[in-house]
């Protein structure tokens, strides 16, 4: 019988979850982080009307125009570094044995490369794909079928269940050797 890893991380641009699964098959939200770089624009980050560009002859806009891309990029990348520290301090201190790891594929190698390579050694799963806003369940089925087959069992659809530990999603899941081709 094979089984979810103990830890799975989810992450876009600008926020991370991380999911412990429960042995009730429940997929418990653990904690989560939203990055601020990764949802704002240079502009709204860095804005001071007091000192902007004076209005004569560049409309506003002073000189400088290849300086933008240098702050978007500058900006992406922190929001990079913070996510891998976040998922560094995380598996620190919950030391899993094996830990799976989602995030859309532009951004995973980035993120991942912000990690130390003992802990990218115990990445079980790597799935190149956005799954922050997705459903408890839904991430427990692809992180499973992902791992050599996962077939999940039709139900009625519960509504979340909010506990003082976090929000509880009820995931009913058979493990067997179905083939993974349907993802």
């Amino acid at each position: 019988m094979k089984t979810l890893p103990s830890l799975i991380i989810t992450a876009d641009r600008g926020h991370v979850d991380v999911y412990c699964p429960q042995q009730d098959g429940f997929l418990r939200e653990f904690d989560s982080l939203d990055v601020r770089e990764g949802k704002t624009t240079p502009t709204e980050l860095n804005t001071d009307k007091a000192g902007s560009f004076p209005n004569t002859g560049t409309m506003g806009h002073g000189g400088s125009t290849g300086e933008r891309l240098g702050m978007e990029a500058e900006m992406e990348m922190r929001s990079f570094r913070k996510i891998a520290e976040h998922i560094t301090e995380v598996c620190d201190r919950l030391q899993p044995k094996s830990w799976a790891f989602a995030a859309p594929s532009e951004i995973n190698g980035a993120i991942l490369d912000g990690l130390k390579p003992e802990l990218k050694n115990r990445l079980a799963v790597n799935l190149k794909m956005d799954l922050v806003h997705a459903s408890a369940h839904e991430i427990a089925v692809r992180v499973g079928r992902s791992r050599g087959g996962l077939k999940t069992q039709k139900t009625k659809h519960r509504p979340r269940q909010k506990t003082a530990g976090g929000v509880f999603t009820r995931c009913l899941l058979s493990w067997d050797q179905a083939p993974a081709s349907s993802m």
